[in-house]
């Protein structure tokens, strides 16, 4: 490596005064520019507020009012509205006369009349609003003015109990309108007849039983809904103006047709908009700063007469205010007055600003212009598209509060640019040496260090690194680190030597852990084993295992340990010594990984786990119990050809988590079958695209016919596919089965849940086994007397569901299981009667398990799969 020395070079200290006075310059040319882009910014922010909040309220009240539109189409084509209108008109024409006039004119006099608003006379003459037929006035007078409940909850009522026609279909009707009325969030809901009588409602305002085309409401917007509706033969929608019925406040409708089934029109559902949801969306449920519009921002709704369609914020929130407010501003008397009185600016307030006369002309924008209070405020508008409505959107803010954010960043902006100008300058200056001199030294000592060598044996002496590392700044830490680097670099270089050294020790250790000699003739004729694991790193945490239980059962498994390494090794290695203790001792298999995973967990604080799956072979059978807990699903090849995957799970993997309890798959090899068992290495193995070798190509894989030739085609084609690529260890078992031990076997199926009969079935079955096999008699005897004991204990306490009865004759030995899916019970914990008291002494039970135990050679219970097995073993001489 070159020296640094002897360069020409423009001294670093000039370099960097010219450099800060240059970059301050330029940062304030920058800055102003950039402070005047932000101010700007910031005002466009504020209009992209504005319009952001328009475009997500006209998009509310759209899809709002659409959608109650929508709603109505629901109704019209209800068949509480198709097959009752019709009847419900004709019990309404047969009403009659009212029972009880007083109560009518009453209930007109003192509850409408003193609410209505707007007109000095307050209802004018009470009776001229009353519906002009005796049918009418007897449908108020049953529903409204005898109506029990009080006012605003006259829809309380279902049935007027006059047994009329009409009140037996009201109350076949109203729980549909009214839960419709309140689902879809409706004011009210009327069925109106080819007359234009209002013959249902569910409010039951003084509108119902009034005939649109002819009484008080004709000039009404419900009158002039139904009109529209007639004449278009479609959905008409009326904008708000004062309602006589609702006591003059705004209302708005919808009106559609109601068909029969022959497709004739019978009349009209119509239904009165929900002033408070419209409200709702505009003031965001009275939320206007959470949505952006700070203390003074609203959003409105302007109609063509340039009237409100929604109230006011400052209505809402300043009530005296507002109203001094529009006063000063000019707000005719009377509206200020009806404002005030119904505490609404819904087609009251009007709005006539520039802003919104360009939305009602059909344009969107922007401005900076007077509102309806006179102050300045920012507008974003725009119009509304909802048939039948000519209505127009505002956002709004005061300019005040909009530009106080950018006036306040200017004042701000402009003092700390100036302090931050003279203070760079004077730093720059100072800190120009101090850099300069101890940067020259560390890079001269880095050439050094790059001509060393330190496997060959070089050192390095940091005495000048030392010298410069006793500064308390940067450069200090820099040349601290730098010796700190290079004496680690000049030590690792030899425990890396070390290390790999003993790597490769662990990596034998792990090795040795592994079974390498497989199962050969002539000890094992029934199946063929071989397996192979190829770590990732020089250690890694996949195992396999296998071994002889007993003279017909052998066990085997794979398993993979998270994570790689040596912590793999080691968890690998606890894992594996476990397992195969407990599995060659006998122990059932979801009980062993049972006790594992809760021995493993206690400690396991770096929470590593393994999957395993784990079976054991029986060799007369083929039938192999298993537990997979958390591993990949093994591979079966079928003799026939055919092929599949064994999901079976039963729990998760083994480790970190306590508590879990394992449970025991099984299924059988027949002759020529294979079971291919492999870790997560193989289908996940990645090629350099990042493909998964995956399942799909294991199983299309042709495989050689020897389970060792096997083994090494599935490990040399996921190799080949990682392409170098290696990120886990690969691990494979393949086992072939080949046939059944040929020892002589009696399965019998207790079938008779009759005791006698069962046990004499089952006593014909020996005897022609025995005979078969020639056992002497003296052995028949023993085996059946103990079978009678087993068969009776069993079926008289046990309650089992199935009992079988296995006999093997092996070379001097028979063995004679008796499986049963009855109450777990072991009758090896009986205790040992004392044979020596007489039998007034002894405790009463236990002579049945004592006469087993001394009758056989040897007996052994286990409970697994469901099932209580006992084994009986006697010797057969000559056998």
């Amino acid at each position: 490596m070159s020296s640094p020395s002897g360069r020409a070079q423009f001294g670093l200290r000039a370099q960097l005064v010219t450099a800060g006075v240059v970059v301050l310059a330029v940062v304030t040319l920058v800055t102003l520019v950039l402070l005047n882009s932000a101010e700007r910014r910031l005002e466009e922010q504020a209009f992209d507020q504005l319009r952001s909040v328009r475009v997500t309220k006209a998009a509310s009240i759209e899809s709002e009012i659409n959608g109650f539109i929508g709603n109505l189409e629901v109704v019209a084509t209800s068949r509480a509205a198709t097959q009752s209108l019709g009847e419900l008109s004709s019990a309404f024409n047969d009403l009659g006369a009212p029972i009880d006039r007083a109560a009518l004119d009453d209930y007109y006099e003192t509850e409408f009349a003193p609410r209505v608003q707007g007109s000095p006379d307050g209802a004018g003459s009470e009776n001229s609003y009353q519906p002009k037929t005796d049918s009418g006035k007897k449908l108020q007078d049953l529903y409204i003015a005898n109506n029990p409940e009080p006012v605003g909850a006259k829809d309380n009522l279902s049935d007027a109990g006059d047994g009329s026609d009409y009140s037996r279909v009201h109350a076949e009707i109203h729980p549909f309108f009214w839960a419709a009325q309140q689902g879809f969030g409706a004011y009210d809901i009327f069925l109106i007849d080819n007359d234009g009588t209002i013959v249902y409602s569910v409010f039951k305002e003084v509108d119902v039983g009034t005939n649109l085309d002819k009484g008080p409401l004709k000039s009404s917007g419900l009158a002039d809904a139904w009109n529209e509706s007639v004449e278009s033969d479609g959905v008409s929608v009326t904008d708000f103006e004062p309602y006589l019925p609702s006591y003059n406040a705004p209302a708005a409708f919808t009106a559609e047709g109601v068909y029969d089934d022959g497709g004739n029109r019978i009349g009209t559902v119509a239904m009165q908009l929900p002033v408070d949801r419209i409200n709702n969306v505009m003031t965001s449920n009275q939320e206007w700063a959470e949505i952006g519009l700070g203390e003074s921002g609203e959003t409105y709704l302007v109609a063509d007469d340039l009237t409100m369609r929604n109230d006011s914020r400052f209505l809402i929130e300043d009530k005296p205010g507002f109203i001094d407010a529009i006063t000063d501003a000019g707000v005719d008397p009377g509206n200020v007055k009806l404002i005030e009185a119904f505490n609404s600016t819904i087609g009251l307030l009007e709005v006539d600003t520039k802003s919104t006369q360009a939305a009602l002309a059909g344009e969107t924008g922007a401005a900076v212009s007077p509102d309806y209070r006179g102050i300045d405020v920012l507008s974003d508008y725009g119009p509304l598209d909802i048939p039948g409505l000519s209505w127009v959107v505002m956002s709004e803010i005061d300019a005040a509060e909009a530009f106080q954010a950018s006036n306040d960043m200017r004042r701000l902006s402009l003092f700390v640019l100036g302090a931050t100008g003279v203070a760079m300058l004077i730093a720059i200056v100072f800190m120009a040496g101090r850099i300069v001199r101890p940067i020259r030294a560390v890079e001269g000592e880095t050439v050094i260090v790059g001509d060393l060598s330190f496997a060959a044996g070089d050192h390095y002496d940091t005495a000048v690194l030392d010298r410069i590392g006793v500064r308390n700044d940067e450069i200090g830490d820099l040349a601290r680190a730098f010796s700190t680097l290079v004496s680690s670099l000049e030590q690792n270089v030899g425990a890396r030597v070390a290390v790999e050294g003993e790597l490769n020790v662990a990596a034998d250790i792990q090795r040795s852990l592994l079974p390498l000699t497989f199962p050969t003739p002539p000890d094992i004729f029934e199946f063929k084993l071989h397996a192979k694991l190829v770590p990732a790193k020089e250690v890694g945490g996949d195992f396999y295992d296998f071994g002889e239980i007993d003279e017909y059962h052998w066990f085997f498994l794979v398993g993979d340990v998270s994570g790689k390494g040596v912590p793999a090794a080691l968890f690998m290695a606890a894992s594996k010594t476990l397992i195969r203790s407990g599995a060659m001792s006998g122990e059932p298999l979801d009980e062993l990984l049972t006790r594992i995973n809760a021995e493993i967990q206690v400690g396991n604080a770096e929470f590593m786990f393994a999957t395993v799956w784990i079976g054991i072979l029986d060799l007369r059978t083929g039938r192999v119990v298993f537990v997979n807990a958390g591993h990949n699903p093994p591979l079966i090849h079928r003799a026939d050809g055919t092929k599949e995957y064994i999901q079976e799970a039963h729990g998760p993997f083994i480790g970190p988590v306590p508590g879990i309890t394992y449970t025991t798959g099984a299924l059988t090899l027949g002759a020529g079958d294979r079971m291919t068992v492999y870790s997560d290495g193989v289908t996940e193995a990645m090629d350099p695209d990042g493909d998964l070798y995956g399942e799909d190509r294991l199983e299309a894989l042709e495989l050689p016919v020897a389970a060792s030739d096997a083994t090494e085609a599935i490990v040399d084609s996921v190799l080949a596919w990682e392409q170098g690529n290696r990120s886990d260890d690969v691990t494979v078992l393949v086992l072939d089965f080949l046939r059944k031990r040929e020892d002589r076997v009696l399965i019998v199926p207790v079938a008779s849940r009759d005791l006698i009969q069962a046990v004499t079935d089952l006593n014909a079955e020996v005897e022609a086994f025995a005979k078969e096999s020639n056992i002497p008699v003296d052995t028949l005897a023993r085996v059946q007397t103990v079978l009678d004991e087993v068969i009776t204990n069993i079926l008289t306490h046990g309650e089992p569901e199935n009992v079988t009865v296995a006999m093997s004759l092996a070379p001097g030995l028979l063995t004679v299981t008796v499986a049963d899916d009855g109450h777990p019970c072991n009758p090896l914990d009986a205790p040992v009667p004392d044979t020596t008291l007489s039998l007034e002494e002894r405790e009463v039970g236990g002579l049945g398990v004592h006469l087993v135990r001394n009758m056989m050679d040897d007996v052994a219970y286990v409970y697994r799969d469901g099932f209580n097995e006992l084994t009986l073993t006697v010797a057969v001489p000559g056998k």
